[in-house]
């Protein structure tokens, strides 16, 4: 199963959101260089960000992962077996790791699909995903609205999403390509932007000198 990827454009994934069940208390802001992150509105309740997949970052697994017993309780984490649904698990990832900060509807697929996997492994979660009627409408509806031409269902992307929350002190990056969650280092909810944004820079700009296919979207309460 491939689905047609998403644009890292706030817009369009705060209408994503919006489809999905989170009742207008958030929206993603874009935040345009890591020197300037006094403009980006607060709090910040994740960032979620789009890289491009290169020999340099790698498409194989991460010595941090952590495994099952070593992840914090009550962290979120999902598997991703769509093709190019990295966007919608990264936004998926954001709203699961915050649902104690948003106002999610009841009967919307948030509510019911966080209900419902609470206590399910990661890769079930994946599963009940694939045959969730709601979200596929929602992704491909969303999908259309980009201000760049979308590429094909069946085209190979180059880029991938990833999401950073804060979960028990911990700055923990979900890419539902990996086994686990990647360890990051310490974070607090007061300091998420600015501890995602340094690993950012660390683990992926410094590592691609010269790439510039690098967007970051911050996932602010408005509250």
């Amino acid at each position: 199963m491939q689905w047609v990827p998403l644009e890292s454009n706030p817009d369009v994934l705060t209408s994503f959101l919006e489809k999905l069940g989170v009742d207008g208390d958030a929206a993603f802001a874009d935040v345009y260089s890591i020197d300037l992150l006094e403009f980006v509105p607060r709090p910040v309740l994740a960032l979620v960000l789009l890289y491009p997949l290169t020999p340099q970052t790698g498409r194989a697994g991460d010595r941090r992962v952590l495994v099952q017993d070593q992840v914090p309780e009550g962290l979120f984490f999902c598997k991703q077996t769509i093709g190019n649904a990295c966007g919608t698990i990264g936004v998926l990832h954001a709203v699961a790791n915050n649902r104690h900060a948003l106002s999610i509807r009841p009967g919307s697929f948030f509510d019911e699909y966080l209900d419902e996997c609470a206590s399910l492994d990661p890769a079930t979660r994946a599963q009940r995903l694939e045959s969730n009627k709601a979200l596929g409408d929602a992704h491909a509806e969303t999908a259309r609205q980009g201000q760049t031409e979308a590429p094909r269902e069946d085209e190979d992307v180059d880029l991938h999403f990833v999401c950073f929350v804060h979960c028990a002190g911990k700055l923990l990056e979900l890419d539902g390509r990996q086994a686990g969650p990647i360890d990051r280092g310490s974070t607090s909810p007061a300091t998420l932007l600015e501890d995602a944004c340094a690993a950012v820079k660390l683990h992926y700009m410094d590592a691609n000198p010269g790439e510039m296919r690098f967007t970051m979207l911050a996932l602010a309460s408005k509250t």
